[in-house]
Order: C-alpha cells, then structure tokens, then sequence
C-alpha cells in the first residue's frame, strides 16, 4: 500500500502575460463511473489533452465541501477539500477498498450529469470503509503529520473544520443551534468535544489527507507539463460553515452570534429581484482591527492549491451589498464600502506574490474600475455581454483598450455559447451574425470562440461546453435557481475533445497563444 507522508511543497509565481489559452471545466464535470468527476484517471488524461493541444491553463471552480444545494460557491469552509472528489481508483489500489465493493454502489444513473442525492447517501458510506482499511493498518497520525506540515500556520483552520464535521455528524443540526459553550467556541467545551467525537474527527483527517495528497498529485503532473492551473475564491462564506463559527468577529453577526446582514446583488440580467445569497457579511472594521488575518489565510491556502486565483465577486472588495437579514429579496438591499485599497495594500504587505483575476463583472462602478487599476488585477471580458450596445460595449474585442484582459466567450455561469447563439429573435445575436459574418447556431458559436482566441486579451479561457458546441442542457449553472452544477463530459465527449487536438493546436499557434 502506497502511503504518502512526505509534505507539499509548492511556489507561487507571477502571471506569465504571454499570450496563451485555457479550458474551464470543473473537476465534477469530468468523466468517471461514480457519478461525478474525480482527480482519478480523467483528470490527468485532461491535462494530457491540454498539453497535446498547446493549452497553458485548466480553469477549476472551488474544490471546497459542499452544502444544501451543491454549488462550490456555498461550502461548509474556505479551508478543506470536497471528498467527492476523491478517486475511489486510486483507493483500490492501495488495498483500501475492493473493486466489488465500489462497483456494487449506485452513484447515479446518468452518464452526463451528477446526481447529487444519490452521492450524499452513498459516498461517505463508500470512504468509511476505506477509512476503516487504512486505520486497521495505520497510525491516523500520518495523515494528520502530512496535513500539518502541508498546510503550517493555516492547519488549525482544517483542525477546526474536522471538530465542526463531528459535530454535525453526531448532533444533526447547525452551529449556532447549539448550547452557549460550543456555539462560542468555549475552549473547555472544545476539549471534551474533540475526546468524546474522536474516531469522527479521525475519519476527517483521513478524507482531507486522502483528498490534498490526491489533489497535489494531479497538480504536480498538470504543472510538469506546462499546464498551470487557476481556481475560483468565493467572496462569502455560509452562514452554518466552519467559518463563521471559528471566525465569528469576521463576520455581521450580533451578541448571539445571529446573523444581521447578508450578502447579494441587486437586480441585474440574472435576476429582477436581485440575487439574495443569504449568505453573512463581513464585518470590515473588525477585519481591518485583526490585520485582515482570515481573508490572508484564505488566500494563502488558496494559493497553495492554485497557481492563479480568480477573486469572484471582485466588486465586493470596494463594496458591498447589503441586506438586512430579515429582508427576502436582495433588491431591498443597499450599498455599503468594505476593505478597498486598504485591504490591498495590506495584503501586498503580507504577499509578495499575487497573481490574481478580477472578477470585475455586474454593476462595475468608477470607484470598482479605480480600484482594480490601483491592484494591477487584470479583468475579464465576456463576448456574450458584447452585442448589446451596437458595437461600442466594452466587451466586443475591437474596444480593448490593451492587452491586459482575460476573455471568455462565457462562464460557468452563462449559457453554453451555443445555446446563447439559439436565440434567434434576439437583436444581440442578429447583431453578433452580422459582426462575425456566421448564420446558423453551431457556426455562431465556432466563430464567437475563434474571436475569444483572436482577442488582444493576453489569455482566452474556452469552456469546455463550448468546445464542443453543446446546447444549454450542458448549461454549469443559472443563478438564482436550484438543480445546477450538475453537467459532466461523457466518455463520447471526452473522445470527441480528443479528436479535436491537432485543430485546436492549429487554432492555438495561428492566434499565437502556444
């Protein structure tokens, strides 16, 4: 049995402005037959593929647990790893499980998309097993030796993270339904807590030893060969998160530790009534009090797993939407200024490296332009936003005003480009047949791709989905709306990309992006 022990070492480097390209597809949406993508075999052919086409960047969105509703933006912490994404393969192989065992499990029925309910009832029972393999076999406290020496300083975050999962697990309900000891983090308490809930914490430690030893792997092969790898930060964090309770002064909550405000946006093309994530604001005064401390230990764990952070929701940064929590709808809410330059300032006292992409979308005010130019973040263009405005949006390639832009025909939160370019009666898409000189839908879409690529912007990220020209039923996901992030490549897809590496090599070294 293979038992890695060794510590991750890793470098953070500057943005190479090079001209050059990526692919988005979250590690869910890779081919696998457990129901959802894993850093098993599929990852490491897809980095194959990036490097046989000439790619230099895989695009990911967060890796973190997800909770009720199953979208990587709501985690239980900002700290730990997802453990569906554990390659159940690779268990195999070390002898902590057997084929039969994995093979007999129902993970869902659908090739192309994951069924989410079906890995909640079933994943956990699958690593337990595994778990209890490796502790018949094993000291717990190699797992724990590589986590704290992988992760240092940041380590007692993941700590915590084990004691709220336990925590779950035995009493079924949410921190800050629990009595006044533990909900305040009462050290006492903590302690009988950690003695009572051991084997659980231990099984903790095992699930994220199995998940970052796997994950650094596939990292450590993508960055071998040329493939740098960039991931999502999300701005907030759940309210019921590891978080909020081990970082209660972080956030807007009272005496009680009940939330006052959350976070949104206010009405915009997703949404009339706003978008109401529910989710706790930041306290600003108090982080700028502690140094800004848990958004720098954010941000270093993130940079320890990515070689370029993408900040979501960059506008946040200067500010805020602000809803009282009381309120149900986000266009009640109002805007409120939060860290801003001297949030990064203090952060580039704290890094000295920090290649970072601004999220620079929705209602993106001069003071949000001020601010990114102050942080040197260079931003992104969405060609989906560019017909609207009759030539002159901002978006359309022949207004960039530089280089130092990322382009994308659209996100994980769009519509597939070809599923935009079905919208025959829109004036956007008359207009952007006109402009490329396409008719028809799938050469609309080719062609809206061949413009990201042919863009000054120093890199062009591809969606997956958009590779492949698929409709919106490939669609990752439609804010403001449940059953999302549900999309996977089939194996025929991952074929069909295969097939199409010597053209897109052609693409790449036409517009220079090899």
């Amino acid at each position: 049995m293979l038992v890695k022990t060794e510590a991750i070492h890793y470098n953070v480097v500057m943005f190479d402005f090079r001209r050059s390209a990526g692919v988005l597809l979250h590690i869910s949406s890779l081919p696998s037959e457990y129901g959802i993508g894993t850093f098993g075999r599929s990852a490491f052919e897809f980095v194959d593929w990036l490097q046989a086409c000439g790619f230099s960047y895989w695009q990911v969105l967060p890796l973190g647990p997800t909770s009720f509703g199953d979208s990587p933006y709501q985690s239980f912490s900002s700290f730990a790893g997802n453990p569906y994404f554990i390659d159940l393969e690779q268990l195999i192989d070390e002898k902590l499980l057997l084929r039969k065992e994995a093979a007999a499990v129902n993970f869902g029925s659908e090739e192309n998309f994951c069924d989410y309910g079906r890995l909640y009832e079933e994943r956990e029972k699958i690593l337990r097993l595994a778990f209890n393999r490796f502790e018949a076999a094993h000291d717990i406290a190699l797992c724990e030796k590589f986590l704290r020496e992988t992760f240092g300083t940041l380590y007692p975050q993941l700590e915590a993270y084990f004691l709220f999962c336990a925590l779950k697990k035995e009493h079924q309900r949410n921190w800050f339904e629990e009595d006044a000891p533990i909900k305040f983090c009462e050290q006492a308490a903590l302690a009988e807590l950690r003695t009572k809930f051991s084997h659980e914490i231990n099984f903790q430690k095992f699930i994220q030893y199995m998940f970052f030893s796997q994950y650094f792997s596939l990292k450590r092969y993508a960055n071998e060969r040329g493939i740098r790898i960039i991931g999502d930060v999300p701005f907030y964090s759940l309210y019921d998160s590891c978080d909020c309770w081990n970082n209660p002064r972080e956030f807007s909550l009272d005496e009680n530790l009940a939330v006052q405000f959350v976070g949104g946006c206010p009405p915009d093309i997703f949404s009339d009534d706003g978008q109401y994530w529910g989710m706790p604001t930041y306290n600003w005064e108090a982080m700028k009090q502690s140094g800004y401390s848990y958004w720098f230990q954010r941000l270093d764990f993130n940079f320890m797993l990515f070689d370029v952070v993408r900040l979501d929701h960059f506008r946040g940064f200067e500010s805020f939407w602000k809803i009282d929590a009381r309120e149900t709808v986000a266009r009640n809410g109002v805007w409120e200024k939060s860290g801003g330059e001297d949030f990064f300032t203090a952060l580039k006292n704290h890094r000295t490296q920090i290649p970072i992409i601004a999220e620079d979308l929705g209602v993106i005010t001069d003071e949000v332009r001020h601010l990114q130019r102050f942080c040197n973040f260079p931003g992104m263009k969405i060609l989906q936003f560019a017909f609207g405005d009759a030539g002159r949006s901002p978006f359309l390639p022949h207004n960039y005003a530089d280089t130092f832009s990322v382009v994308y025909p659209g996100t994980h939160d769009n519509e597939t480009t070809a599923g935009w370019c079905a919208a025959k009666n829109s004036q956007e898409v008359l207009f952007a047949e006109k402009y490329l000189d396409a008719d028809g839908i799938k050469p609309l879409a080719k062609k809206m791709v061949r413009l990201a690529l042919s863009a000054v912007s120093f890199l062009a990220v591809i969606p997956t989905q958009d590779i492949l020209l698929l409709d919106n039923s490939a669609r990752m996901n439609l804010p403001a709306s449940m059953g999302n992030w549900r999309w996977r490549l089939t194996h025929k897809n991952f074929a069909e990309l295969k097939n199409q590496a010597s053209h897109l090599r052609e693409l790449l070294t036409m517009y220079n992006r090899r």
